[in-house]
């Protein structure tokens, strides 16, 4: 049994990335990916939001909502995966989810910067001829131009792109950008844990520009969303040999508490590394409870100092 098959490897070898790498070459996580707790009836919203025929039309905008550590981003990059698996066009992915907002605030700079990345995507997939690539940097200074030339261009090529925004960037912003989009275009953002109706009072509803809302709730406290999480990584992972029914019950009672998809790979992850190559008894859970709580009394010492 290896020592962490709950935590993937991401690009290349390299560190963990999350249950999802999108479109980049290197390990797929897709199959990886665990429906829990409503996020398959928000997938299959967003499936027939993205409906083709109008995305070839208009602008789209599709904001996920949800507390931190739940799984939105994943989310998201599962949204984009499926424009690119189930069109029947190219489709571009520009993911600049983990992009710092600028921190003065100024959300010219901040999506003029984005158009640059949509630009440098576009030139990647060779798309584009290099005079063409030209024009559109230099109409950067009128965003609502470049981005209706933009979508004029990706008309002409039969294309789609999908730009997965950064993450917390205010409501405020996420608006700017929804007033931007022009046919062919789609932007995914996340919010943490916004209502709907502030969504729609602060973001609006262009005509000619539709907007889907889509919430993700904490888990199940339960074993069905654990269990499923812990099925998704463990069932799919060659190297890790079988777990018997009683150590999949143990393992999904000892981080019951857990209430998202974070907290659950984290807390599982404290499991696996402990257990190694041992099968999961009650006692070895019994001793992963101990160092659980020290963990926890150790976080709220130095909250509390942070504090003081």
């Amino acid at each position: 049994m290896t020592a962490n098959p709950i935590r993937l490897p991401g690009l290349y070898g390299g560190p963990h990335e999350g249950p999802l790498i999108m479109c980049e070459a290197g390990t797929d996580h897709r199959d990886y990916f665990a429906f829990v707790d409503g996020t398959r009836a928000s997938y299959q919203r967003f499936t027939a939001f993205a409906e083709p025929e109008r995305l070839s039309r208009y602008g789209h905008l599709v904001f996920v909502s949800g507390p931190t550590g739940v799984g939105k981003s994943s989310f998201i990059a599962l949204c984009a995966r499926h424009l690119r698996d189930t069109l029947k066009v190219p489709v571009a992915v520009v993911n600049y989810g983990q992009a710092a907002v600028a921190p003065d605030g100024d959300f010219d700079r901040a999506a003029k910067q984005l158009f640059r990345e949509i630009v440098g995507v576009i030139k990647s997939e060779s798309w584009m001829s290099k005079e063409t690539l030209d024009s559109l940097r230099t109409r950067m200074d009128n965003l609502q131009d470049a981005y209706e030339y933009l979508g004029d261009l990706l008309e002409e090529g039969n294309a789609i792109m999908a730009v997965i925004l950064p993450q917390k960037i205010p409501l405020a912003w996420v608006q700017n950008y929804y007033y931007l989009t022009q046919k062919r275009i789609m932007f995914l953002a996340e919010g943490a844990n916004d209502a709907e109706e502030d969504f729609r009072a602060h973001v609006g509803n262009l005509p000619g520009r539709p907007s889907l809302f889509l919430s993700l709730g904490l888990l199940e406290p339960e074993n069905g969303d654990i269990l499923t999480f812990l099925n998704s990584r463990v069932d799919r992972d060659g190297s890790v040999r079988e777990m018997t029914d009683e150590e999949r019950r143990l393992a999904c009672r000892a981080v019951r508490p857990a209430q998202t998809v974070t907290q659950v790979e984290e807390e599982l992850t404290h499991l696996f590394d402990l257990s190694g190559s041992m099968t999961i008894t009650p006692s070895l859970v019994q001793q992963y409870m101990e160092q659980a709580l020290g963990r926890l009394f150790t976080k709220l010492a130095r909250d509390d100092v942070a504090r003081g």
